[in-house]
């Protein structure tokens, strides 16, 4: 009895939620991405394999911080070891003076 309670609360609040959701279109312009896989404390060395890539593709961060998450797992279900994320960052060319300095 219990487990049917507590599925019927669970599909109450899912239509609660899918009545308000709604498709929109989201320009992020020219971004990196990566798939991590692992706990989100480990994020740190997915991030540092983008940052190789930025420098490798003369390109940068248009923010030094921000960036976004897609969650691919429920987290409430999977082990840590399981989490799947993408973690996007926007990004630019990077641009020199005329002396050939990188601004």
């Amino acid at each position: 009895e219990y487990k049917r309670s507590l599925s019927a609360r669970s599909n109450e609040t899912q239509q609660t939620y899918l009545g308000s959701a709604r498709l929109v279109t989201i320009d992020e312009g020219l971004c990196a991405q990566i798939r991590h896989i692992g706990p989100y404390n480990d994020e740190p060395a997915s991030f540092a394999v983008v940052e190789q890539f930025l420098r490798d593709h003369h390109l940068r961060r248009t923010t030094p911080t921000l960036h976004r998450e897609i969650y691919l797992i429920d987290t409430r279900t999977a082990q840590p070891a399981a989490f799947e994320t993408i973690l996007r960052v926007q990004v630019e060319a990077e641009t020199h003076n005329r002396n050939g300095v990188q601004q």
